[in-house]
């Protein structure tokens, strides 16, 4: 599998428009930092909504994302309201500096008070765009694609779908091998951010750079079926549907076996008409009583699909802790359309 990770900034802090938060504990797929009023949600790409990044005390950081792959590939839409100073961009991380502090790069893209876009290898400079040409308040789509290696390494950065970077020499911190990566701002410019992915180069499809790409979130609105417990009221999806974890809306079962199922949203008229390159499913849990029932992760392609199981059950303790499942087909093994991301339904399973 290639894809490694999707986002779209729609379930952040309380998913309304100029709501800011702190990182913690709103968000618990993610590791980084963030003080309060640093980090809010303004309106996205194609509306919905981005993440905004004020200043330097806020950095956002996926967690491991199980590749060992020497080849790393991101893109995110990113908007300055003001270029000034330095504003790092995309920043790679490997296992030796993964969860370093927010003023430490591991290989990292960044935009300039010049308006051009310049690759560092830790504190070293590899190379500066001539082209990039940044401009204040304006929607840009940045790729970085990092060959690690300590000789005869390769970094490319792509805008909008153009080539502006093409390094070849020492692209490695500690290994051959990037794990994570993080945004940040560095400095006090107001960074939007919106759209990200991440993937690898194994698999043969999604191992390359993508080009510019849409992420729209999917939201549980229809209970399909399911014989769990709301802990309020009787629609289940309704206490699966926010994006804050506040252990008030949750729903909750004992019985092994006892399923979940819900309907969603549809793409909207624009997403429709893309190439679906995959799915990735989210979800909150923690398990009950002396860790003897968990939850796991269960997929289906409307009512006549059979129902997939992830197989791993979602780990936690006495919190909520986030699991995710990329899947690069839909549950029937065949290529997403977007007529089964219509269809699509999501739910869990007790063990």
């Amino acid at each position: 599998m290639s894809l490694l990770w999707v986002e779209g900034f729609e379930k952040f802090g309380t998913g309304v428009l100029g709501s800011a938060f702190t990182l913690s504990p709103v968000s618990l797929k993610y590791f980084g930092s963030s003080t309060t009023g640093t980090m809010a949600m303004e309106t996205g790409r194609y509306g919905g909504l981005a993440l905004r990044l004020n200043n330097s005390a806020s950095r956002l950081n996926t967690p491991f994302l199980g590749t060992t792959n020497s080849t790393l590939i991101s893109g995110v839409a990113f908007k300055i309201t003001t270029v000034t100073g330095t504003v790092r961009i995309l920043d790679f991380r490997d296992p030796g500096n993964w969860g370093a502090s927010s003023n430490e790069r591991g290989l990292a893209a960044e935009v300039l008070s010049s308006r051009e876009i310049r690759i560092m290898r830790g504190d070293i400079l590899l190379d500066t765009s001539t082209t990039a040409n940044i401009q204040d308040d304006t929607w840009y789509y940045l790729e970085m694609k990092v060959t690690a290696a300590n000789s005869g390494g390769r970094a490319w950065v792509h805008l909008d779908g153009v080539e502006i970077i093409d390094f070849t020499g020492d692209t490695e911190i500690t290994r051959d091998v990037y794990t994570s990566v993080s945004l940040k701002t560095y400095t006090s410019s107001v960074t939007y951010f919106d759209d990200w992915y991440i993937c690898d180069a194994t698999g043969s499809t999604n191992n390359d750079f993508l080009g510019e790409c849409r992420v729209e979130t999917l939201t549980p609105n229809s209970d399909a079926s399911g014989n769990w417990t709301a802990n309020s009221g009787s629609d289940l999806y309704a206490m699966v549907d926010g994006g804050v974890i506040d252990e008030v809306d949750y729903i909750h079962e004992t019985v092994s076996g006892n399923q979940a199922l819900f309907g969603s949203n549809c793409l909207s008229a624009n997403a429709s008409a893309g190439t679906v390159r995959g799915v990735m499913v989210s979800c909150e849990s923690n398990p009950s009583g002396q860790f003897t029932k968990y939850a796991k992760m269960m997929t289906q392609n409307g009512s006549g699909g059979a129902i997939q199981e992830s197989g791993n059950f979602m780990p936690g303790n006495r919190a909520p802790t986030a699991s995710t499942e990329i899947m690069e087909s839909d549950p029937d093994g065949a290529s997403w359309t977007s007529n089964t991301i219509n269809t699509f339904r999501m739910g869990v399973e007790i063990s």
